[in-house]
């Protein structure tokens, strides 16, 4: 189950289709297993993920997606009372749309993918950390077939 929330600052945002996006997150989320598993994602503006970013990370500064884990990495993840927390920045993601040459679904499918990896417990710290983060990204981005690039392969931390 996912609980979205879309804030007001947002909710008219072209190309933002709460029941695509509601089925793209429950594939991705199917895709890693995590099913019976709760968890929210929040959309939002620039402002407001800045605020949050600088708030938990001390980074104020607009970034695309924000995630939130309730379960310790790596730790026996399913079934769990609730996943965690994902918040993604629309005005970011459609900044990251355009240059890549893609539709703002596309990078809001990598960008949930992104989120969800880190909820299962993936980080990107080290090369070792990144290839397994990038191999789960690829996992929960197959269902949709040819797709963007992962996060992480897209920053070129791995190849």
């Amino acid at each position: 189950m996912i609980d979205l929330c879309i804030d007001e600052s947002v909710q008219a945002w072209p190309g933002v289709d709460e029941a695509a996006l509601i089925a793209d997150a429950t594939a991705i989320q199917r895709a890693g297993g995590a099913d019976a598993c709760p968890w929210s994602l929040r959309l939002v503006d620039d402002a407001t993920i800045a605020e949050i970013n600088g708030t938990w990370r001390s980074k104020p500064e607009p970034t695309d997606v924000l995630s939130f884990p309730m379960l310790e990495p790596f730790a026996p993840l399913l079934p769990a009372e609730e996943l965690g927390d994902v918040v993604i920045s629309i005005p970011t993601a459609s900044r990251q749309a355009a240059e890549a040459g893609h539709a703002l679904r596309d990078e809001l499918r990598v960008l949930l993918a992104h989120g969800l990896a880190h909820l299962l417990g993936h980080d990107h710290h080290t090369p070792d950390e990144a290839a397994a983060m990038a191999a789960c990204e690829a996992m929960l981005l197959a269902p949709f077939g040819p797709t963007p690039a992962g996060l992480v392969v897209r920053a070129g931390v791995i190849g």
